[in-house]
């Protein structure tokens, strides 16, 4: 009977331990993936930048949807005076949720 208590025991410590380690596994992953996807916007913000430094452009920054001071309307205009109507994700033209548009009449091409 002691046995049986023994080997049980050791079965259910077991399977906490294992589940112990998933949880950390996916906790560790979710860090290191968010983490990579930050690197990966910083860059891709840097190189847009660069972009527009290159070609003479200047770069509008815009508030965040909802986070506007009172008072400003939420469409942007571009230098041409229309409305900035080619954006895809959270205003941006890149599609990676950065809040910034090129101001000057060449926008890179999407390749």
């Amino acid at each position: 009977m002691l046995y049986l208590s023994l080997q049980t025991g050791c079965v259910v410590a077991t399977i906490f331990v294992y589940l112990a380690e998933c949880v950390c596994s996916v906790s560790a992953v979710s860090y290191f993936a968010e983490s990579l996807l930050k690197e990966e916007k910083r860059k891709h913000r840097e190189a847009s930048e660069n972009l527009a430094s290159e070609r003479g452009a200047s770069l509008e920054f815009h508030e965040p949807a909802g986070e506007q001071p009172e008072g400003q309307n939420n469409q942007s205009r571009d230098s041409r005076g229309g409305n900035s109507a080619d954006t895809t994700l959270n205003g941006s033209p890149h599609g990676i949720g950065t809040n910034y548009q090129l101001s000057s009449q060449e926008r890179p091409l999407m390749q």
